[in-house]
C-alpha cells in the first residue's frame, strides 16, 4: 500500500496533486491503525496472552505511520521548491492534515501511557517525533497536545522499570516539543478548504464502515474519541497558565532523572534542558533556575559523559551571558536556591544529600567553565556565597560531625572504611562534599574555608537544639574538613594551623587523607608535617591495610624525594629531632591505650634506626604501666609496646669464645638529638623502683647477697655521662627492671605478657654479661618464685621458657650462691607441675643446664637431680613422655659432676614403687656407669646400707638375667 502511495506522492510528473491522492494519503494512516487487532492496543502486562504476531503488527503499523509521515518531508535545499512534496508538507501542517496528526497521535500516546513492550514504546516515540515536530505544524495546533502529552512523558520517568533508551527519548522529546510548541512562529499553510474538506468528510464516513466491519475501532473511552480543539491562540493568558503546568511537571521529572543510576538518562535529562534554557527560557522563567541547578550539579558527575555533555551546556549558556543574550541573574539565583535547599539536609536521606550538594557546586563551578564569565561577574558569586554563609557553615558543622550513632572504627576489627572516618554513611555523600571544597577553593575565595574552620576550631562549642555539649564531636568535624580540604585539587596551607593546634593522637586513621594528599602535594614548609604527623605515616607504612599502607608509601617516597634524601633511613636519621618531638605529643596523655597500636608501629618500622630517640616512648609507657595497675587491658597493651621495642634491637652474633661480640660496626651511643629531650624526661619521668619481693622459700642469709644491695632501680639515662652500655641495652635492662617490679603485682594473664617480654630480651644480651648478671639474677628470683595458680597453666610454659632463655644465656659472674639459688629456684618450679604441659621445655632446660653452668657443685647436683627425677615420676607410664627423662638421665650421667649423685638417685628414683616401665629401667640401667661400693663421704654410710642396698636389690628383681 505504502509504495503507490509514495510513488505518488513523490513523482515529479504531474503537475499537482488530484482529489484522489489527496484523499488516499489522509485515508492511508487511519486504514492502518483501524487495522490493528484491539488485543494489541489495549494489551497490558496483567491482562491475558498475546500473539506475538499481533505485536510485530502493532510495531509494524507504528513505523509505517512513521515513514508515511516522514515520506513528504522536504529537505532543506529544497525548501524554496514548488512540488508535490512541498504540497503534501503544506497539507499535513493544515488544519484538515492535523485533524489526521490529532488522531493518530492520540493513539500514540495510548501506546506510550501504557505499560507496553519496551519496543513498542520506542516506536510509538519515534512516530510522535515525526508526527509532531518533523512536520510543519503550527504551533497553535500543538498546543491542544501538549498538556496530555507532556504528563505522559513526565510521568515515565516517575513509572517504575522503565528503560534507559525509553526515558532518554521521552525526555528529548518533551524537550523539543515544549520548544517547539513556545517559540515556532505560524507557517502560511493555506490552501482551498472546500475540496479537501470534503476528502476529509467521505475518508471519516469510510473510516466508520471501516470500524464496524473489523470490530477493532479504538473503544469510546480512548482519547481519540473526544476530538480536542484543532486550534489554541497562543497568548499572554495560555503561556502563563501552561508555564505553571510545565513547572510541576518539570521539577517532579528532573528530580527523578537527577537520582537515576544510568548515565544515558542524564545525558538525555541535560539535553532536554539545554535545549529549554536556550530556546525559551524567557518563557519558562519560573522553572529556568531548577534546569540551570540541574545542568550544574552534573558538572561534577562521576561519569565522563554526563560531565562532558553538562560542561557543554553550561559553556553554551556561559557564551550566551557574555554575549549579552542572556542574563547571568539566574545563574546567581540557582546559587542562592541552592545554598538554600542545604537546610536541614543532615536529616535527608543518603541518596538525597548528594543532590542537594552537588547542586551548589555545580553552581559554583558553572562560573568557571569561561574565563570571561567568571572575571565579568566574580563579585555577585561572592554576594551570593556570603549571604548564605552562616547557615551553610552550621549545616557543614552537623554533617561533619560524627555522632554516637556513627563512631570511629578502629583499623584492628573492622575493615578501614575511609567515608566511616570522615562522619558519612556512604561514599557518595563524602564524594559530594570533597567536590564541594573543591568548588569553594577552585572559585579563588577563601572567606568560606576560613570561617568554616574558624568556628569549627574556636574555644566555643557548638550545641544542639537540646542544650548537649558536642566539642568532641566538633573535634572530629574538624578532622573530617582538613582531610576534605587536602583531598581537593587546590591545597591550601592553612589547614596546617589548625591541624597542629587540634592533632590528636589517639585516633590512629585521622591522617588518612592528609597521607594521600601530601603524596602529590608540594608544601612550602615540611618542618610542621615532620613535626606532627611522621609518626603517624610511619605508622601506617606498616599497616596491614593495602589502602593504609599504600597511602604511607607514597607519601614517605614524597618525602624522600622532596627533601633530596638518598633513603628512609637518611629520611629518619634527619627527622629524627621532629620524630622525638611527636613521641612526647603521642604519649603525654597515655592514660588512651589506642595509642599503644600507634606507637608500636612506629617502632616496628623504625626499627634499629630509631632506637635512640625512641627510648622516649619507652619511658613513658613504662610509666603508664605503673599507673594502670588494676587494668589488665591496658597492661597489655603497654607490654605490647615494650615487647615491639625489644623485637627490634638487634641480637649480637657470638664467636666461639662464647661471650665476645663478633667484630663489626659498633652500636652508636645516644646521638646529640637525644641529649636535648633527655633533660625534659628526667624531670617529668623519675622511676624508684622497689626491691624485689623476698621469696618464701628462700631462707638465705643476706649477709651472703652482695649482688643484692648495688643500685638497684637506678634508671641511669643521664646522656651526659658515658654510657657503658649501647642505648638499645640500657633501656632493655630499664624494661627488664620494671619487668621484674610488675610481676609480682601482675595477674595471671599480664603475667605470662611480661614472661614473653622476657623471653625475647634476655637473648638480645648475649655478649654483655658483665655488665647485665646483677640485673639477670634480679630478675631471675622474681621469675623463678612466682607462682602458677591451677587456674593459669600456660603461665607454666612460659615461665619455664624464660628460665631456658636465661640458663642459656652462659654468664660468666662467678658467684656460686646465685647459681645455688637458682638451681633452687628450678627444683621449686618443677616440683609444682603436676601434668605434661611443658614436658619439652622442661627436658630442653635440665638437658642444658646441669652442662652449661661449670660452677655446680656435687651439693647442687644432689639437689637438684632428685628433684628432677620426683617431677619426671609423674610422667611414669607414659613411653613417649619416658624418652624425653632417658635422655635428661643420660646428660645428667655423662656429666663428670653430676654422675655420683645422678647415679644414686636413680637407683632409689627407678624403684619397684616408681612405676616406671621396663623398657625404661632397662634403657637407663645400660647407661649407669660402673661405680665403686666404697662411700666417698662418710655421711653417705646410713644412707648407702639402709636404702641404697634395698633398691639396688628391688632393682635387680626387675632387670632381666642379662643386665
Amino acid at each position: 500500500m505504502l509504495f503507490p502511495l509514495f510513488h505518488v506522492l513523490k513523482s515529479k510528473s504531474l503537475p499537482s496533486l488530484s482529489q484522489a491522492a489527496v484523499e488516499a494519503f489522509l485515508e492511508l494512516p487511519e486504514y492502518i491503525w483501524l487495522r490493528v487487532p484491539s488485543d494489541a492496543v489495549e494489551f497490558t502486562p496483567d491482562g491475558g496472552t498475546m500473539d506475538p504476531i499481533h505485536v510485530d503488527t502493532l510495531h509494524n503499523c507504528l513505523l509505517a505511520v512513521s515513514f508515511v509521515y516522514a515520506a513528504p518531508l522536504p529537505h532543506r535545499h529544497d525548501q524554496g521548491r514548488i512540488g508535490a512534496a512541498h504540497f503534501a508538507a503544506r497539507l499535513l501542517a493544515s488544519q484538515h492534515g492535523h485533524m489526521v496528526t490529532t488522531y493518530i497521535h492520540s493513539h500514540l500516546v495510548e501506546v506510550v501511557e501504557r505499560d507496553a513492550l519496551p519496543s513498542l514504546r520506542l516506536a510509538a516515540l519515534d512516530a510522535m517525533r515525526v508526527l509532531l515536530l518533523e512536520t510543519d505544524t503550527d504551533p497553535d495546533m500543538l498546543a491542544p497536545v501538549l498538556p496530555k502529552t507532556a504528563s505522559v512523558l513526565a510521568g515515565l520517568t516517575q513509572a517504575p522499570k522503565v528503560g534507559a533508551p525509553i526515558l532518554g527519548s521521552a525526555l528529548r522529546l518533551l524537550g523539543d516539543l515544549i520548544a517547539a510548541t513556545l517559540i515556532r512562529k505560524f507557517a502560511d499553510t493555506s490552501s482551498d478548504p472546500g475540496d479537501q474538506w470534503a476528502a476529509l468528510v467521505k475518508r471519516a464516513a469510510k473510516a466508520d464502515q471501516l470500524a464496524t466491519d473489523a470490530k477493532s475501532a479504538v473503544p469510546p473511552s480512548s482519547t481519540a474519541s473526544t476530538a480536542p480543539t484543532l486550534r489554541v491562540t497562543r497568548d499572554d493568558a495560555w503561556r502563563q497558565e501552561t508555564a505553571i503546568r510545565l513547572h510541576s511537571l518539570l521539577v517532579v521529572a528532573l528530580d527523578a532523572v537527577a537520582r537515576h543510576d544510568h548515565p544515558d538518562v542524564h545525558i538525555a535529562g541535560l539535553d532536554m534542558a539545554g535545549t529549554l534554557l536556550t530556546k525559551c527560557s524567557n518563557d519558562l522563567a519560573a522553572t529556568r533556575t531548577e534546569l540551570f541547578m540541574f545542568t550544574a550539579r552534573h558538572a561534577i558527575s562521576t561519569f565522563l559523559t554526563v560531565r562532558d555533555t553538562a560542561q557543554r551546556v553550561l559553556t553554551t549558556l556561559a557564551r550566551r551571558i557574555v554575549d549579552s543574550i542572556d542574563s547571568f541573574e539566574y545563574m546567581t539565583q540557582a546559587l542562592d536556591r541552592a545554598v538554600g535547599d542545604l537546610k536541614d539536609v543532615v536529616l535527608k536521606s543518603d541518596d538525597v544529600k548528594p543532590v542537594y550538594l552537588r547542586a551548589v557546586s555545580g553552581c559554583l563551578l558553572s562560573w568557571t567553565v569561561d574565563a570571561e564569565l567568571q572575571a565579568h561577574v566574580k563579585q555577585p558569586i561572592r554576594a551570593a556565597l556570603l549571604c548564605q554563609l552562616d547557615p551553610l557553615l552550621r549545616e557543614f558543622v552537623r554533617l561533619l560531625r560524627i555522632d554516637d550513632t556513627n563512631p570511629l572504627r578502629p583499623e584492628v576489627g573492622a575493615p578501614f572504611d575511609r567515608w566511616n572516618f570522615v562522619g558519612f554513611h556512604a561514599k557518595d555523600v563524602y564524594d559530594a562534599v570533597r567536590q564541594l571544597v573543591n568548588a569553594i577553593v577552585r572559585i579563588g575565595d577563601n572567606s568560606f574555608t576560613t570561617a568554616l574552620l574558624q568556628i569549627l576550631g574556636g574555644t566555643r562549642s557548638l550545641t544542639d537544639d537540646d542544650g548537649v555539649d558536642r566539642a568532641e564531636t566538633d573535634k572530629f568535624a574538624i578532622y573530617a574538613l582538613l582531610n576534605l580540604a587536602l583531598d581537593v585539587e587546590c591545597f591550601e596551607p592553612i589547614v596546617f594551623e589548625y591541624f597542629e593546634r587540634l592533632h590528636d593522637a589517639t585516633n590512629p586513621l585521622e591522617l588518612a587523607f592528609i597521607i594521600e594528599g601530601l603524596s602529590v602535594v608540594q608544601l612550602p614548609n615540611y618542618t610542621t608535617f615532620l613535626a606532627h604527623h611522621l609518626h603517624a605515616v610511619l605508622a601506617f607504612y606498616s599497616s596491614s591495610h593495602r589502602a593504609l599502607q599504600s597511602c604511607a608509601t607514597a607519601c614517605l617516597d614524597h618525602l624522600v624525594c622532596v627533601l633530596e634524601c638518598a633513603s628512609l633511613d637518611e629520611l629518619l636519621a634527619r627527622s629524627a629531632d621532629y620524630l622525638v618531638h611527636s613521641i612526647q605529643v603521642q604519649f603525654q596523655y597515655a592514660d588512651l591505650h589506642p595509642g599503644t597500636a600507634h606507637l608500636r608501629s612506629v617502632i616496628r618500622v623504625s626499627g634499629a634506626r630509631a632506637i635512640p630517640w625512641l627510648r622516649a616512648g619507652v619511658v613513658l609507657v613504662l610509666d603508664a604501666l605503673g599507673r594502670h595497675m588494676g587494668s589488665d587491658v591496658l597492661w597489655r597493651e603497654f607490654v605490647q609496646v615494650l615487647l615491639e621495642f625489644v623485637k627490634v634491637v638487634p641480637t649480637l652474633d657470638m664467636d666461639k669464645s662464647g661471650n665476645r661480640a663478633v667484630t663489626g660496626e659498633q652500636v652508636k651511643s645516644v646521638p646529640e638529638r637525644w641529649r636535648n629531650v633527655s633533660p625534659w624526661l628526667l624531670q617529668q619521668y623519675r622511676y624508684q623502683l622497689a626491691p624485689p619481693p623476698k621469696s618464701p622459700v628462700d631462707d638465705r642469709n643476706p649477709a651472703d647477697e652482695p649482688i643484692r644491695t648495688d643500685r638497684a632501680g637506678a634508671t641511669d639515662l643521664n646522656p651526659d655521662a658515658e654510657p657503658k652500655l649501647p642505648p638499645e641495652i640500657e633501656v632493655l635492662l630499664t624494661i627488664l627492671r620494671h619487668a621484674r617490679n610488675l610481676l609480682g603485682a601482675a595477674t595471671p594473664r599480664v603475667r605470662h605478657e611480661l614472661l614473653v617480654l622476657i623471653l625475647h630480651a634476655f637473648p638480645k644480651l648475649a655478649g654483655y654479661d658483665r655488665h647485665t648478671n646483677p640485673e639477670i639474677y634480679r630478675i631471675l628470683n622474681v621469675v623463678s618464685l612466682a607462682s602458677i595458680p591451677p587456674s593459669a597453666p600456660y603461665l607454666r610454659e612460659s615461665t619455664l621458657r624464660a628460665l631456658t632463655a636465661m640458663a642459656r644465656q652462659s654468664p660468666d659472674y662467678g658467684a656460686s650462691k646465685v647459681k645455688e639459688w637458682y638451681l633452687a629456684d628450678i627444683i621449686a618450679l618443677i616440683d609444682q607441675f603436676a601434668s605434661t604441659i611443658a614436658l619439652e621445655t622442661v627436658a630442653a632446660m635440665v638437658a642444658d643446664v646441669p652442662v652449661e653452668f661449670h660452677h655446680c657443685s656435687a651439693r647442687d647436683a644432689e639437689l637438684l637431680v632428685p628433684a628432677l627425677l620426683h617431677g619426671a615420676s609423674k610422667w611414669a607410664g607414659e613411653p613417649a613422655l619416658e624418652e624425653h627423662v632417658v635422655a635428661i638421665v643420660e646428660r645428667l650421667l655423662a656429666h663428670p659432676r653430676m654422675r655420683d649423685a645422678a647415679w644414686f638417685a636413680l637407683v632409689v628414683g627407678m624403684g619397684p614403687d616408681a612405676g616406671w616401665s621396663d623398657a625404661s629401667v632397662v634403657a637407663v640401667a645400660q647407661r649407669m656407669p660402673a661405680l665403686p661400693l666404697w662411700e666417698r663421704r662418710a655421711e653417705s654410710k646410713e644412707w648407702v646400707k639402709s636404702r641404697l642396698g634395698t633398691a639396688l636389690c628391688a632393682l635387680a628383681e626387675r632387670l632381666p638375667m642379662s643386665h
